[in-house]
């Protein structure tokens, strides 16, 4: 796998280095697969991919540090690549590691893919309540200084619309819209993405529950 470091400059001229870690991964997908051919050798294929997001102001370089284990569980970082420069317009960078390994029959493939992406910022989003007749309930608005960790669901509502409302490079609003049905006794959970001082992203998480 990879560790990865975000090496760059915010807007007061001071470098900084952030290693990247769960916090800044998007859209993470695991997948395992295994198959036994009909020789009885067998084939197992893992793969782990994600993205960092980051805004379009920022400017820096994203370094990779490749990490390894050996057959004796020794475990050792490399010195990493010379890094990729990252800028905005949207530039998205892709990072992919693989290896594979044959022993007595079985042959073991490892991939590990990791995407830096320059995002449109988020103005707000808006949750609304609709019901089975789709009908709207209630609207809240989130915000960067509004997010709340809770939204207490009507106890009609059927699904939930979620508005996100983005400025695009021309100053112009991009609205995209998610629909979240609602399951009795499962969570619905919202990720609202914010950027530290340097411009990289995290997720304020909204749980929506209907109260007991």
């Amino acid at each position: 796998f990879y560790i990865a470091k975000i090496y760059g400059a915010p807007g007061d001229g001071d470098d900084f280095t952030k290693t990247v870690s769960d916090e800044h991964s998007f859209g993470c997908n695991i997948n395992i697969h295994e198959t036994e051919n009909e020789d009885g050798t067998s084939l197992y294929e893992h793969s782990i991919s994600g993205k960092v997001l980051v805004s379009e102001e920022f400017s820096g370089a994203f370094y990779y540090n490749e990490v390894y284990e050996t057959p004796e569980g020794l475990i050792y970082m490399t010195s990493g690549d010379l890094g990729t420069s990252i800028g905005s317009n949207g530039i998205k960078v892709t990072k992919t590691l693989s290896s594979t390994l044959e022993f007595e029959g079985e042959t073991r493939t490892n991939v590990c893919e990791i995407a830096v992406e320059c995002v449109d910022p988020l103005q707000q989003a808006i949750i609304r309540e609709m019901n089975a007749k789709n009908q709207l309930l209630f609207s809240t608005v989130i915000n960067e200084d509004a997010i709340p960790e809770n939204i207490a669901l009507n106890s009609e509502t059927a699904y939930v619309i979620v508005e996100e409302y983005y400025l695009d490079e021309q100053g112009g609003q991009k609205i995209i819209r998610t629909i979240m049905d609602y399951i009795p006794e499962q969570e619905l959970k919202y990720g609202y993405i914010v950027f530290d001082a340097h411009g990289i992203a995290t997720s304020e998480f909204v749980r929506m529950n209907k109260s007991a």
